[in-house]
């Protein structure tokens, strides 16, 4: 991962697209305002997973499995 583009979609980072700080788990879900549970993202995905775990809102992008 870089700071460079989302780390979810990997959109670059750039006048239209703004990096936004997410945490991978929310501090909602007991994650910590650490740098180990920083990833940037673009306001899309950042509103997206909400408060959700990155990996439950990754997990539910891919649709039921078997599709």
């Amino acid at each position: 991962m870089d700071w460079w583009s989302c780390a979810y979609c990997d959109a670059p980072f750039g006048p239209k697209v703004v990096c936004e700080i997410d945490h991978v788990i929310p501090l909602a879900g007991g994650g910590a305002h650490e740098l180990w549970n920083l990833a940037p993202a673009c306001r899309a995905c950042n509103l997206g997973k909400s408060d959700r775990p990155a990996e439950v809102w990754l997990t539910s992008l891919a649709g039921p499995a078997g599709d």
